[in-house]
């Protein structure tokens, strides 16, 4: 509803019976889901859209950092597709420091890369892991 029109008084009427009165088939009119709590939908896979809206955190948008979601989404491609994890987000890091002091001679340590744990040693057959092609039945 555009808040700006002639028509306030009839907007505000509007959305004050789509949002109190008509809630319960408002989403099997419009295919949408209403902000507001208390409104029963006949799905149950709906619910956890709104759990995880509830338990999410507004994100500050800084007009430094504004192309933020860009760079982390490169980096991450970049280690998905092989790249050192450590050094990528150390880059990463280091860009936004940059960006957000207006310091261009921004350098953070790197964290010294985990120790390499092979999870997969210790499993056999008992343990429910994957066993050898010897140990396969016909």
């Amino acid at each position: 509803m555009n808040g700006y029109s002639r028509q306030k008084q009839a907007a505000n009427d509007f959305i004050k019976y789509m949002l109190y009165e008509q809630n319960s088939d408002f989403y099997n009119r419009t295919g949408r889901l209403l902000a507001q709590n208390g409104c029963t939908y006949d799905d149950p896979h709906i619910e956890g859209f709104f759990e995880a809206y509830r338990n999410s955190v507004p994100l500050s948008k800084l007009p430094q950092t504004e192309n933020f979601w860009m760079f982390l989404e490169n980096t991450l491609s970049q280690v998905w597709d092989g790249a050192d994890a450590n050094a990528s987000l150390k880059s990463l890091y280091e860009q936004v420091e940059m960006q957000i002091s207006g310091n261009d001679s921004i350098t953070v340590q790197a964290l010294p890369d985990p120790e390499y744990i092979d999870i997969s040693a210790e499993l056999g057959d008992e343990d429910g892991g994957i066993g050898t092609e010897e140990d396969a039945t016909p």
